[in-house]
């Protein structure tokens, strides 16, 4: 499903969450999400499950906007290091500046660089049209549940994305 760029069933993903939380469950540890929940039921389904008091989580929803031509530039040009204890990422764009220093060998643990298989052109853009499909709906509820969501410009260095994102969080202790 992954590799044609089709979502998980909710249910599978939404246990392998519950399941990895249980493993990991660590209070006072703060823990990123990315692209989970990705539909309004995986979100109904997070909400009551951090709702119930069995994980010590308070959520904060970020959306980091980008077009989707630089999206498909992006994503077409990453590399990952397949040790899966490092999974570093690399970038062959040269707008990035982020190539391993030898070709096709991770800087830092010397494992095999290489380009996932769902990272080309089609199969990202298959995953844009289904993001499109799910993102307002979603957003939608978690303005209605109570969640702030945040707006990022995800087309600007990491550090400026940073600062906007301390500078709109003010007083929200992470």
């Amino acid at each position: 499903l992954i590799k044609s760029g089709k979502l998980v069933p909710d249910g599978l993903i939404t246990q392998m969450v519950y399941d990895w939380f249980l493993e990991q469950l660590d209070d006072g540890a703060l823990v990123i999400l990315d692209g989970y929940p990705r539909t309004v039921r995986q979100a109904e389904i997070f909400h009551k499950m951090i709702s119930d008091g069995t994980f010590p989580f308070r959520v904060v929803v970020v959306q980091l906007a980008l077009d989707d031509e630089t999206i498909v530039k992006r994503l077409s040009s990453r590399f990952v290091c397949q040790n899966k204890q490092c999974q570093a990422i690399y970038s062959a764009n040269p707008d990035a500046n982020m190539m391993p220093e030898k070709e096709g060998i991770c800087d830092t643990c010397g494992g095999e660089v290489r380009r996932r298989k769902d990272d080309v052109p089609e199969v990202i853009r298959e995953r844009l049209r289904i993001y499109h499909q799910h993102a307002h709906p979603l957003l939608d509820f978690y303005n209605r549940v109570g969640y702030r969501v945040f707006k990022l410009d995800a087309d600007q260095p990491i550090k400026k994305m940073l600062h906007q994102f301390e500078q709109e969080t003010d007083g929200l202790a992470l």
